[in-house]
């Protein structure tokens, strides 16, 4: 197994007082909090919502690769319509990987650091 560290980077503002540096120990805190078998619903959807686009990510990624491999190429399908060709194997290759647990997953609570940017 492969282990990576995604970052995301998100802008926060304060009108004019800066953050108290507790905020991020904090949000650490509630982004971990574990009890009664769940994290807390807010964090259960962050963690949804970035494995959905993990997910639509990795989906693109096959689409794009299939199609600079077969360009506009037309097939027949099974129905007798046609089908882009890019778009047929682009699905395949995706459902393999989602069959060989090969798709990039979340694996641990997220992390949080508040840094002042300029």
């Amino acid at each position: 197994m492969n282990n990576y560290t995604l970052t995301l980077e998100f802008r926060l503002s304060t009108s004019d007082k800066p953050i108290d540096p507790d905020v991020a120990v904090m949000l650490n805190r509630i982004l971990s909090d574990w009890h009664d078998g769940r994290h807390p619903f807010a964090s259960e959807m962050i963690v949804e919502g970035l494995q959905h686009c993990l997910k639509e990510a990795t989906y693109q990624a096959c689409q794009k690769r299939t199609s600079e491999k077969y360009g506009n190429e037309m097939v027949d399908t099974a129905l007798g319509c046609r089908s882009s060709r890019a778009s047929i194997e682009a699905y395949e290759v995706f459902e393999a990987l989602r069959k060989s647990s090969a798709l990039p997953h979340l694996y641990s609570e997220p992390k949080a650091r508040i840094e002042r940017t300029q």
